[in-house]
């Protein structure tokens, strides 16, 4: 597995929280946000659409498990109806990437952190996340891209 340490800078975003197991409310905030998005014009060069999660689902029952589907914003940007605002903490993260289905993910995560855990990497309790670098709606499920982003300590 091909791992990356980055240092990164806070990032601002609009976000809309999912409460429950990721796989089943994620879909519904992703909807709720690019609705939003699309409908503010949001999407401008540079911006990353990301999946924020609080919990470790190994760890934290279904139904309180915590998502932010997100957008990067600028800092001044003002949330309207549902949407919310938020700060993805910076820091130093473990990175790598994911090709394939997003219904494989939470299978790339555990081996991700099968494999941090084997070469001595310890994390830290901030929020992991995931980016998506290109668009779902005109990409073939097996071409999909994803950094998976693990906080360090």
């Amino acid at each position: 597995m091909d791992i990356h340490i980055k240092q990164i800078d806070a990032m601002p975003v609009a976000s809309v929280r999912g409460l429950g197991a990721y796989p089943e409310t994620l879909p519904r905030s992703w909807e709720k946000l690019m609705s939003y998005v699309l409908r503010k014009g949001l999407c401008k060069p540079g911006s990353k659409m990301l999946s924020a999660f609080h919990d470790n689902p190994t760890t934290t029952p279904p139904q309180q498990q915590r998502s932010d589907a997100c957008i990067t914003v600028s800092e001044d940007f003002l949330a309207e109806d549902d949407i919310q605002t938020q700060t993805i903490p910076g820091g130093k993260f473990a990175v790598t990437l994911h090709k394939g289905p997003y219904a494989n993910l939470g299978q790339a995560w555990g081996a991700f952190a099968d494999e941090l855990a084997r070469r001595g990497l310890a994390t830290a309790p901030r929020l992991c996340f995931e980016v998506y670098l290109n668009d779902p709606r005109g990409t073939p499920a097996d071409e999909l891209l994803t950094e998976l982003w693990e906080p360090l300590a």
